[in-house]
């Protein structure tokens, strides 16, 4: 980014100290000097200075995590974090994602730092997706299966029927997400 400002004028007599770094500041820079060599003492003409400032590179910003609900098409932050970034620089925020089981990553915004902290990069995930598949076990018959997103709800109960037999239930339980 590009700093801006009005500039400070100041009135100083002949032979009275110059500062020697500038009595203001610019949030996310760090003053690195003058653009050209400051006398130490005001001559007998007008002079000019102009700050050199340098970013830095320890600026807050924050990442928001939103994951996919398990059961609609909604997203909810799960995460937030706080990063540091150089002020002034584009953060692509495909680089800060998760590696997840239960999510993958989906899309995310790239931005700029801002110097007074107040950057938010939103970074979304879908969730993975798994088959359960009920079975009839060792008797003939067409399997059912479902995809269901990590964490959604189980409400799939199928009961077969086979000629001859009694469902008596399911090998293991089945999950209620």
């Amino acid at each position: 980014g590009q700093l801006s400002g009005t500039p400070v004028m100041m009135t100083l007599r002949y032979g009275a100290s110059v500062p020697e770094t500038p009595k203001f500041t610019a949030v996310g820079y760090t003053f690195a000097g003058w653009d050209s060599d400051v006398v130490g003492f005001m001559p007998a003409s007008d002079m000019t200075y102009a700050a050199i400032w340098t970013a830095n590179t320890d600026t807050e910003f924050t990442v928001e995590h939103y994951y996919q609900n398990a059961n609609d098409d909604g997203y909810e932050k799960v995460e937030t974090e706080t990063k540091y970034g150089t002020t002034g620089s584009t953060v692509n925020g495909a680089d800060l994602q998760k590696a997840l089981a239960e999510a993958i990553f989906e899309r995310a915004e790239s931005k700029t730092v801002n110097a007074d902290g107040t950057t938010v990069i939103k970074v979304y995930y879908v969730r993975t997706s798994y088959t359960l598949t009920f079975t009839y076990g060792d008797k003939a018959g067409e399997n059912v299966e479902y995809t269901l997103r990590y964490g959604q709800n189980v409400s799939y109960n199928p009961s077969f029927s086979v000629v001859g037999y009694v469902f008596a239930g399911w090998d293991a339980e089945i999950p209620a997400t």
